[in-house]
């Protein structure tokens, strides 16, 4: 608790001012936790002061509050393309208390517990710093690093947030204080980690090890990804359950589940990458919910043979034909790999990667949906769907991507349509965890 008051007492965290008329100062708490390394052992014990955020009165103390992070695909992406595909070197950071560094307005907070002045015991504190636990306090931290990064010379990725490149040689992932950089040598991360000690205390980690809960290992200039030890905690947790937590019969269903997630932890994912291109799966089933017929979707993306994005998701409409639920699907695919497809494309324009000449490839395992994105076709059956859709008919007319059918057994997305059998799912389990060995289209 002293040391995170001394590191506030560093950084001016506040002034003690008579508190003003008509003001109702919010409260403060000790949060303590234990900061554990990749394997899960202690290193440190941590006290950190949280303020009562709940009691913040949105118009007055506070107005917006989102703040930006990296997307967690990007980080497998880059992953993907860079560490593995280009030999790029990789170091994890931590800023030690980092929105401690941003400014803040007009928000009077009670003394520490435990810590009040003498003789000042009915002073408040005005915050001049954000404090966590506050509403605004992660947006103001973002907006106090973005500029910075800026005045260094890093420069925002155009179509996504929280990833910035310095020259073309180093990249910057950020999770509001966990930083990844990624660079072309151990020389280049480090310069642009010295550029950042300037302004802010931080703590190299070494190799990204473990990054939001999920670990991250390197076997043979491979990346292997997994989260064997958030498994093991969550199994460890409720497995104490002897005695019904639930009278319901979802607690069954739950603890039952955990025990497959248990025994499938050794599972990882091979982020590997020969070359960059965008590959993804398309399905649909076609209103197999009996309570409103609507259809359920599926997808899985790669960049090369690394799986960054797969999804099951439920469709907007109710679909009146096979095609038109298999239309759908690979419409919001499609959206997803624009996505990605820009990402790619400008890092070519910033000479990160060499130009890519391969156009993304979709597959579909339905012949009609393909036909009737090619092919402008109206009739009664198809006249009534939405013309957003027809966003995917635009790409292929441009010849952004290429669409093409696949058997429905060698349809990667199939799994996250319907409860899949043992074969199918020992098969996908195969194909994805074992670098796309067995689709030769890859």
């Amino acid at each position: 608790m002293k040391e995170e008051l001394n590191v506030m007492q560093e950084r001016k965290m506040w002034r003690l001012v008579d508190l003003p008329p008509n003001i109702d100062p919010i409260g403060c708490r000790w949060v303590c936790a234990l900061k554990k390394n990749e394997t899960g052992e202690v290193v440190r014990y941590k006290a950190r002061l949280v303020g009562q955020g709940f009691k913040q009165i949105k118009g007055i103390s506070y107005d917006d509050t989102f703040s930006p992070v990296v997307n967690f695909s990007l980080i497998r992406f880059f992953f993907a393309v860079l560490v593995v595909g280009q030999n790029w070197v990789h170091i994890q950071c931590d800023i030690k208390c980092a929105y401690l560094y941003a400014p803040l307005k007009d928000v009077f907070m009670k003394q520490p517990p435990g810590f009040e002045v003498k003789g000042k015991e009915g002073m408040v504190c005005k915050l001049d710093k954000a404090l966590y636990g506050l509403h605004q306090s992660g947006r103001e931290w973002f907006f106090e690093i973005h500029n910075t990064l800026k005045n260094l010379g890093f420069n925002k990725f155009e179509w996504c947030n929280c990833i910035y490149s310095y020259e073309n040689d180093l990249l910057l992932l950020l999770y509001v204080d966990d930083i990844v950089f990624i660079g072309r040598s151990i020389e280049k991360v480090m310069r642009g980690i010295k550029l950042l000690q300037k302004y802010f205390d931080l703590k190299i980690l070494g190799k990204t090890r473990r990054l939001l809960g999920v670990e991250f290992e390197e076997k043979n200039e491979e990346v292997f990804i997994h989260q064997s030890m958030y498994i093991d905690e969550i199994h460890r947790r409720f497995s104490e359950y002897l005695i019904p937590f639930s009278s319901l019969p979802i607690r069954k269903g739950l603890l039952r589940l955990l025990g497959y997630v248990k025994s499938t932890s050794f599972y990882q994912l091979n982020l590997s990458c020969f070359k960059p291109k965008i590959v993804a799966f398309s399905d649909s089933d076609f209103a197999a919910c009996r309570d409103d017929r609507v259809s359920m979707g599926g997808q899985i993306i790669f960049i090369g043979q690394a799986p960054i994005v797969w999804r099951t998701f439920k469709e907007k409409c109710i679909s009146l034909s096979t095609m038109e639920a298999e239309f759908i699907a690979l419409t919001e695919a499609a959206k997803e790999m624009t996505w990605f497809d820009r990402i790619l494309g400008e890092c070519c324009d910033r000479k990160i990667i060499e130009v890519i000449k391969e156009k993304p490839t979709l597959y579909v395992d339905n012949l009609a949906a393909i036909d009737f994105v090619k092919s402008p076709v109206e009739n009664h059956r198809s006249r009534h769907i939405d013309v957003k859709l027809f966003f995917i008919r635009d790409l292929v007319y441009k010849e952004l991507f290429e669409l093409k059918y696949v058997k429905s057994k060698d349809n990667l997305s199939d799994i996250f349509t319907k409860a899949p059998t043992k074969h199918d799912l020992e098969k996908f389990v195969d194909v994805v965890f074992k670098k796309m060995l067995m689709m030769p289209f890859i």
